[in-house]
């Protein structure tokens, strides 16, 4: 079985990129050194450049590109940005009316993360819109979901990212199963039910593999929802990719959607808004997965198959979990950020004990935390970057305030710089000033 600590998808790449929302190794972390201990404008800011619009999506970065999703209010418009990574300049751009306009706090339709390999790149929007370019700027591709399969249903808009595996798109659609209350008041009124489903494409012509609708009796407000992105495990038996959402955790056979596993991780539908934001994370004992709105997160055997009982649960941890940022495995420790009192926590891999606790920072946190180069990287909603120790003890390297608020997008890393967003600006750091 591959270590999940330096496993990365089968695609065509270049060392140090950052192809996925969660980074090469799906997991948060890179292996990039000379990291940035401190950040300072007057020091080691190589470059920034404004944004057209607002946007939570993370930069993805492949060679000498970024790609990164935004949205233009004054023109209605979604877009799809490509920017030269060793100087911030905006290479090319594409952009797509839309009407959906409709401001939700801490969410927009820029959401998604687009994905990249050597040759092209895949942009993403809560609106279903996906678009596939070259790193020319050439068009390859573009489909439409919201008008092939439905009202991507979910209250915050849809925002999990794609998933690129072995030439392969995997995308998780996981929504009420009528339209949500946003999409009322943009005029929307289908009222047949809506199924859930996870969707595999070609990644070279955006043609549909297999589409594996994904079941569940889960109901009560918001609960058949989930923001997770898909992830995917490759083991001796195959590879799977995971979905978690509607009260369950489903690993489905990645060249047919077959579903191979399925737990339920027991949730009382008389409670509502219990939607998934989290995506999981796998270590190398362990799938790791975060109940909705604060539950508890737990490990299940990475060799687990079949219609599993809630036993199957090998240790859970509940103290300081987070609502909306995903946890991060990094140098044997799976660190995990709660939004509201902004304490971070590192766990130990095989027991789920907590090894220390400490508080980042004030004010919210949506962003995920990002692992490298023994640090670890946090920002809050106000644009407050706190850098910490990747140790055996709680400690804080340094913090530095951006500005930009509300900042939603984790941070990457890449060609050994931090790629930093904020609500209006894309900030790139190095540790040397020529790099």
């Amino acid at each position: 079985m591959l270590s999940a600590a330096w496993w990365a998808p089968s695609q065509n790449l270049f060392a140090g990129d950052w192809p996925q929302w969660r980074g090469p190794s799906l997991n948060g972390s890179s292996q990039d050194t000379d990291l940035p201990t401190t950040l300072s404008i007057s020091g080691n800011l190589r470059w920034s450049v404004p944004l057209p619009g607002e946007g939570a999506s993370t930069p993805v970065i492949v060679g000498n590109h970024v790609f990164l999703t935004s949205t233009d209010s004054s023109k209605n418009a979604l877009i799809a940005l490509c920017i030269d990574a060793a100087n911030g300049e905006i290479l090319w751009e594409k952009n797509r009316p839309t009407s959906s306009t409709y401001s939700i706090p801490y969410s927009c339709i820029a959401a998604p993360s687009a994905v990249a390999d050597q040759n092209q790149a895949l942009f993403a929007f809560g609106t279903g819109l996906l678009l596939a370019c070259d790193h020319a700027g050439d068009i390859l591709w573009e489909r439409d979901l919201e008008r092939e399969y439905g009202p991507l249903s979910l209250e915050h808009y849809y925002s999990a990212s794609p998933l690129l595996y072995k030439n392969r798109i995997y995308l998780a659609v996981l929504r009420n199963d009528k339209i949500s209350f946003f999409q009322k008041e943009l005029g929307y009124n289908r009222t047949e039910n809506l199924a859930s489903f996870i969707l595999c494409l070609d990644w070279r012509n955006g043609e549909n593999i297999w589409r594996q609708v994904r079941k569940s009796e889960a109901d009560g407000v918001e609960n058949r929802e989930s923001y997770a992105t898909p992830i995917v495990m490759e083991s001796d038996s195959g590879a799977l990719v995971f979905s978690i959402g509607a009260n369950y955790l489903t690993g489905h056979d990645w060249e047919t959607g077959a579903e191979k596993l399925r737990m339920n991780y027991k949730l009382n539908d008389a409670v509502h808004r219990r939607r998934v934001v989290p995506t999981p994370v796998l270590t190398d004992q362990w799938i790791i997965a975060v109940k909705p709105r604060y539950g508890a997160l737990f490990a299940l055997d990475r060799d687990s198959l079949g219609e599993l009982p809630y036993s199957s649960i090998q240790w859970e941890h509940a103290q300081y979990t987070p609502d909306t940022p995903s946890p991060l495995y990094y140098r044997d420790g799976i660190y995990i950020l709660n939004d509201q009192k902004g304490i971070l926590t590192r766990l130990n891999t095989e027991t789920g004990a907590a090894a220390w606790s400490g508080k980042v920072g004030n004010n919210l946190f949506h962003a995920s935390p990002t692992g490298g180069d023994g640090k670890i990287y946090c920002i809050n909603l106000r644009g407050e970057v706190t850098v910490l120790e990747a140790g055996p003890a709680f400690k804080i390297l340094s913090k530095t305030k951006l500005g930009g608020q509300p900042c939603m997008s984790s941070i990457a890393i890449a060609n050994q710089c931090l790629y930093i967003r904020t609500s209006d600006t894309l900030y790139c750091f190095c540790d040397v000033s020529e790099k």
